[in-house]
């Protein structure tokens, strides 16, 4: 991600040339990663940490995150729409439910932009949906019910996916949900 890593200036050329601008999604930091992966096809990661990670009740992505300060949350997102960025419509926009939305819409986002028609890079909508139940921790059972309610909704136009998805998961929250 360009908040935490270093990149050559003309990766960051490459994908505005591409697309006409550098950051696409919802969560920046994130796309920021997809994109700029994607241009430089190989890169170093380490596992030594070299910068600190902070949060505050004014972060952004936290509070989309934790589903708090939800006047922030709105007021971001207005700000995102505004400039012409939208969460993806294959991923549910609950708040509260930890941080694989934001992954998942930054990585289709970038996707729908940078690489569309890259077939090494398809993302399986049933491995996404079994992904975000097993990795979300909503808050509590409201959030839990909302979650599983929006993500039957990015379906709806698959019938074939709803049918898949009412089958594994329709009326049911994992246990550790509850």
């Amino acid at each position: 991600m360009l908040y935490n890593s270093a990149a050559h200036r003309s990766l960051i050329e490459a994908v505005i040339a591409k697309t006409g601008r550098f950051f696409h999604s919802m969560s920046p930091d994130v796309g920021s990663g997809v994109a700029l992966a994607y241009v430089a096809g190989s890169y170093l990661s380490t596992e030594m940490p070299l910068s600190v990670t902070g949060t505050s009740k004014s972060s952004n992505g936290h509070a989309l995150i934790v589903g708090q300060n939800e006047h922030l949350s709105a007021e971001f997102t207005n700000l995102g729409r505004q400039q012409g960025i939208e969460f993806h419509p294959w991923v549910p926009r609950t708040t509260g439910v930890g941080h694989q939305p934001a992954v998942a819409d930054s990585f289709l986002t970038v996707q729908q932009r940078l690489f569309p028609n890259d077939k090494a890079l398809r993302l399986d909508r049933r491995t996404l949906i079994k992904s975000l139940v097993e990795h979300c921790m909503p808050r509590d059972v409201e959030t839990a019910t909302c979650f599983m309610a929006e993500l039957r909704d990015t379906l709806a136009h698959d019938p074939s996916l709803c049918r898949w998805f009412d089958a594994s998961f329709r009326g049911r929250l994992p246990p550790r949900w509850q």
